[in-house]
């Protein structure tokens, strides 16, 4: 099993999209091509979730 792969936590809010919450804004596409990138290679992005 190969575990030679990384996990990218990113937020949401202001992370992915530009927004001032509640409202949702414009994606950030330049991170978005990234995280797809990383993902083709086989690395695991994930959202994360602050109270």
């Amino acid at each position: 099993m190969d575990h030679n792969h990384k996990i990218i936590a990113v937020d949401f809010d202001g992370t992915l999209c530009y927004s001032n919450w509640p409202e949702l804004g414009e994606p950030n596409t330049m991170l978005i091509d990234y995280l797809l990138q990383e993902k083709a290679a086989g690395n695991t992005p994930a959202t994360v979730e602050y109270e």
